[in-house]
């Protein structure tokens, strides 16, 4: 008879209990779908942060080659003058100078390179001319960095000053003279900044432009 009445007062779910479960699974299933969501979002977002730095530490070793390689040597214009071995915010260019190069070939027997910097739309550009040829030629083109507001190249000037320009104003130094001390800064979109401090050419190489009187004289 006890067996009989625990049998019979055994019942199933009602239908408010049934709704309450299938509610509670619903908000947990949308809470486990939003953590899948959400841990997938930061893996996206530090996959994407790491490779821009990657790109960033790429951009710097090639400037920082660059730069440690400059040379005292005009480059052709292309209209019958010469560019000066080293100057900044000249003709759209961040900066533009000569540098030695990896390896000398038979087109460039001297192993000099020219080299100029650029920023178009948001993408730092890296172009370079065999030293044999002219500005005129087309050169090789090299995207270094994605995702820049900002660059700007500063020279140390004989007074110990950083200036946008080279040749600083009021300086008397020839089209040959390089700086002794370099300074860029990188602004990425993500609004990190980014800067080095390179060292230049102790030796202002006070010589003539080939060809013409010095600008000096």
């Amino acid at each position: 008879m006890t067996a009989a009445k625990a049998c019979g007062t055994q019942r199933g779910f009602t239908l408010l209990e049934m709704v309450v479960a299938m509610l509670l699974l619903g908000v947990l299933s949308v809470m486990s779908f939003y953590g899948v969501q959400g841990v997938w979002r930061v893996d996206r977002d530090s996959s994407a942060s790491g490779e821009q730095q990657r790109a960033l530490q790429r951009a710097w070793q090639l400037i920082s080659s660059d730069m440690l390689a400059l040379r005292p040597r005009l480059f052709a214009d292309g209209r019958g003058g010469w560019q000066p071995a080293f100057e900044t915010g000249t003709g759209g260019a961040l900066v533009r100078f000569s540098r030695a190069a990896e390896a000398r070939t038979a087109s460039n027997p001297s192993g000099l390179t020219r080299i100029n910097y650029r920023l178009e739309e948001g993408q730092l550009w890296r172009d370079s001319w065999p030293a044999t040829t002219s500005a005129a030629a087309t050169p090789d083109a090299l995207l270094l960095l994605s995702g820049v507001d900002a660059v700007t190249v500063e020279t140390l000037s004989a007074d110990n000053r950083f200036t946008p320009n080279w040749p600083p104003l009021n300086e008397q130094l020839t089209a040959l003279s390089l700086p002794r001390m370099i300074r860029i800064q990188l602004l990425l979109d993500s609004g990190e900044q980014s800067s080095k401090l390179l060292p230049g050419v102790v030796d202002a190489f006070d010589q003539p432009w080939p060809g013409r009187e010095s600008p000096n004289d």
